[in-house]
């Protein structure tokens, strides 16, 4: 099993406890417009609706934070903006996710998954408006990255910013515990080939509470070698 010192434990909860106090400050525009904001506290983000942030990765002297169509690179020192990508959905999707009448807060690409793999790689996958989709990056020139495979997210990623997900990389290989339809009706534990862009992967059965009866991910570990998925107990 993949044990944390406790220094880091400690470490990762203040900065959980700082993401929280920001997306408190950004999640409404109730806290810039007729009150007062502490001009002491270190904001980023979108000013006047929910980011819907997600802590992706802690990584020393950065946090990966995923958020409304972009991806902040945050210094754990500083607690500023290093880095982003911007990836936001295609005007095509978004007026379909409209058309199927969801708000147009929804319709946006929400980050929810960013996996490494040895600082080579990186998987990013988001919502794209209730079309999930994933991205992979090879590291280039100058630490930079190059996007090298695009795919659907389906089974990977959740369609809403508000459904629960988590996912654990393996190598080439991507275990996640999200849902699968549009509803959020058919949840799974699925695992994907991230190498290929077509691959069905496996999935545990559908419609069978014997193995998902209404699960609420939480997170994910590996343990002597096999990967495993947490579910919220009700």
């Amino acid at each position: 099993m993949i044990k944390r010192s406790t220094g880091i434990q400690q470490m990762e909860g203040q900065m959980r406890m700082h993401l929280v106090n920001l997306a408190k400050m950004t999640s409404t525009n109730d806290n810039l417009q007729g009150h007062s904001v502490d001009p002491s506290v270190l904001r980023f983000g979108n000013s006047s609706t929910s980011d819907y942030f997600k802590l992706l990765d802690l990584d020393d002297n950065y946090l990966l934070i995923g958020a409304r169509d972009v991806v902040y690179n945050i210094s754990v020192e500083t607690f500023t903006e290093v880095h982003s990508i911007k990836w936001p959905s295609k005007e095509s999707v978004v007026k379909e996710c409209l058309m199927k009448g969801k708000s147009k807060d929804a319709c946006h690409n929400y980050v929810r998954i960013l996996a490494k793999d040895n600082d080579q790689s990186i998987l990013i996958c988001g919502t794209n408006a209730f079309q999930p989709i994933c991205r992979k990056y090879e590291r280039a020139k100058y630490d930079e990255y190059r996007q090298s495979l695009e795919f659907s997210g389906l089974g990977i990623a959740p369609y809403d910013p508000n459904h629960n997900s988590t996912f654990l990389r393996d190598g080439d290989l991507l275990y996640a515990g999200t849902v699968s339809d549009f509803s959020g009706a058919d949840p799974l534990i699925h695992r994907r080939n991230i190498t290929k862009m077509i691959d069905l992967g496996i999935r545990t059965e559908r419609n069978d509470v014997k193995f998902l009866n209404e699960p609420n991910f939480v997170g994910s570990f590996r343990d002597n070698e096999v990967s495993l998925a947490k579910e919220k107990k009700n």
